[in-house]
């Protein structure tokens, strides 16, 4: 007796066939999400590239990229994609690991749902909102003195999580009405609980990303409510 006959009775299908099912659904879903999978290589890419530098080499970098008052006087809006790709972090460390699984994650589920060009203008549209929204926003702190909102001014942030919280929010805005407050009041104990290690302004940008997220999520889902007539 054959080892496919033993699965045959044992579980009502060839033990020879099981596996490679497995690895054509993976491989259809895989190929049915390829921002997924482009976005998820771009910020691999930039990790391994930006790897070996020290931190003060790096630090030099993230402020290059990152969307400041200088870049937008100088007209580097490549920044406003750039920012989204370069981690805050130096090195290939945990934290660089879990944010890139958050990103295929959350990628993966929306592109599911929505498709690949529309998952693309989310992540990488957010920046366009999260990164001269966090200026505005330290602008109007220093007018009323806020302690260090003069100096984040010109510190520069990068990194994918405000644009992750964007992607997440705008699937959580997906879901049916009551389930998508569940799933907003969990996402803000989740950002409360997380929030000690960071700067403000950290916390600034992530609430921007999900009330861009929200914003979009309710388009996309006035969009697939009501369809536009063709």
């Amino acid at each position: 007796m054959t080892p496919a006959h033993i699965g045959q009775i044992i579980g009502g299908v060839p033990a020879s066939h099981e596996s490679p099912s497995r690895v054509r659904r993976l491989g259809a879903a895989v190929a049915a999400r390829p921002a997924t999978l482009a976005t998820a290589l771009a910020v691999l890419v930039v990790g391994i590239a930006l790897a070996r530098l020290n931190a003060s080499d790096y630090q030099r970098v993230v402020q290059r990229v990152a969307v400041t008052p200088a870049a937008l006087r100088e007209l580097r809006l490549w920044t406003l994609i750039a920012a989204t790709l370069v981690q805050a972090d130096p090195g290939l460390r945990v934290r660089f690991f879990t944010m890139l699984a958050f990103v295929v994650g959350s990628l993966a589920l929306l592109e599911g749902r929505v498709g690949s060009l529309r998952v693309v203008l989310v992540f990488f549209g957010a920046e366009f909102v999260v990164g001269p929204g966090r200026l505005v926003a330290l602008a109007l702190l220093d007018r009323v003195d806020v302690a260090e909102a003069r100096r984040l001014l010109n510190v520069g942030d990068s990194g994918s999580s405000a644009a992750v919280l964007a992607v997440i929010s705008a699937y959580v805005m997906l879901w049916p009405r009551r389930r998508a407050v569940v799933g907003f009041a969990v996402l803000a104990v989740w950002l409360v609980a997380t929030s000690v290690p960071y700067r403000f302004d950290v916390e600034l940008v992530h609430v921007i990303g999900v009330g861009f997220g929200v914003c979009v999520g309710e388009g996309l889902r006035c969009a697939r409510t009501h369809p536009a007539p063709s």
